[in-house]
C-alpha cells in the first residue's frame, strides 16, 4: 500500500504475467484455438475471464472497490490489460523486456493524465 497505484498495478499484473511466462506459446497456442469462428461459445466466455481477470488485478492492486472509481478503473483497465497481455503473448524479448516498456509508458501517460484532469 506504500508504493502509488501504477506501481501497485504493474507489480500485480507481472506477477500474473511471469507465473505463465513457462507456458507463454501453450497459452497463445490455446487463444489462438479459442478465437476460431466456429468457437463463438469459447470467445463468451473469454469475454467473461477477461473482466474476471481485471477485477483481481484491481484487487490485487488494492484500488478501490466501491462506487464510480471502480466503474472508471475497469474501463480503463481492460482495454489496458488486454493490450498489454496480447502484447506479452508475441513478446520473444529476454524478460518480456518490450512489454515491460510499453507498460510503463502507457502507465507514464496515464499519470500525466492524471494531471491534466479534474478529480
Amino acid at each position: 500500500m506504500a508504493l502509488p497505484q501504477d506501481q501497485r498495478l504493474q507489480r500485480a499484473l507481472w506477477a500474473w504475467l511471469d507465473t505463465l511466462a513457462p507456458h507463454r506459446r501453450l497459452t497463445r497456442e490455446m487463444l489462438g484455438y479459442k478465437l476460431h469462428p466456429e468457437h463463438l461459445h469459447l470467445q463468451a466466455a473469454g469475454v467473461l475471464r477477461i473482466s474476471r481477470t481485471v477485477q483481481w488485478w484491481r484487487e490485487a492492486a488494492a484500488l478501490p472497490s466501491t462506487g464510480w472509481r471502480r466503474e472508471r478503473d475497469e474501463a480503463v483497465l481492460t482495454p489496458l490489460f488486454v493490450t498489454l497481455f496480447t502484447r506479452w503473448l508475441f513478446d520473444d524479448s529476454d524478460g518480456a523486456e518490450r512489454t515491460r516498456a510499453t507498460a510503463a509508458r502507457i502507465f507514464a501517460l496515464g499519470e500525466a493524465m492524471r494531471t491534466w484532469l479534474p478529480g
